[in-house]
């Protein structure tokens, strides 16, 4: 499941192969969208398609994990920050279903996978990898494919790290001249 995507992004994920099985608005404008990948995934699998597609797609990262629930539709989203303009809770309303696979299920699976191996630093008592942020960050794949330009905008400006030594550097302004002059 992806949570928070808007219109845009459930259309451009449409425009590129990646059909939702079930799309749900959880309030006005604000969607959850689940794909039906063609096979049950293991944990951690799972918990990297979700953080993959929430990178790509401009979803939720903080919702992206393997068990992660989604909002129900017919019941109301009682998060205080979703309330409508006379204060009641929005409706889940269930937008759109087909249970379909989408068309590029295998690729991009395969694509995570590799992504998953690839940084593995050391395997845990319980068989899985353990990762380092920043190894992570410097694996991360690529997008493969284009982004239509609103919500690549959107993106772009909320940026892909929250890492100090990535930020802008700021600059001091220019020393402003003097215009005292000598007299007297």
């Amino acid at each position: 499941m992806t949570d928070d995507l808007s219109a845009d992004a459930i259309a451009g994920m449409k425009e590129i192969g990646f059909w939702p099985a079930l799309v749900v608005e959880t309030s006005p404008q604000n969607f959850q969208v689940w794909l039906n990948h063609g096979r049950v995934l293991d944990q951690e699998l799972s918990t990297q398609v979700a953080k993959e597609l929430a990178r790509r797609f401009v979803g939720d990262p903080s919702s992206a994990d393997w068990r992660h629930f989604g909002r129900l539709a017919g019941f109301t989203n009682q998060k205080p920050g979703r309330r409508l303009g006379d204060e009641l809770p929005p409706f889940v309303r269930l937008r759109e279903w087909s249970g379909r696979i989408y068309d590029q299920a295998e690729d991009f699976l395969t694509q995570v996978a590799a992504l998953a191996a690839a940084t593995c630093i050391a395997p845990t008592w319980r068989g899985r990898c353990t990762r380092r942020a920043a190894d992570f960050q410097k694996h991360k794949s690529k997008p493969r494919y284009s982004m239509p330009e609103t919500f690549q905008r959107r993106a772009d400006q909320d940026g892909s790290s929250n890492m100090r030594s990535e930020l802008p550097k700021k600059q001091s302004p220019p020393p402003v001249p003097s215009t005292l002059s000598a007299a007297s």
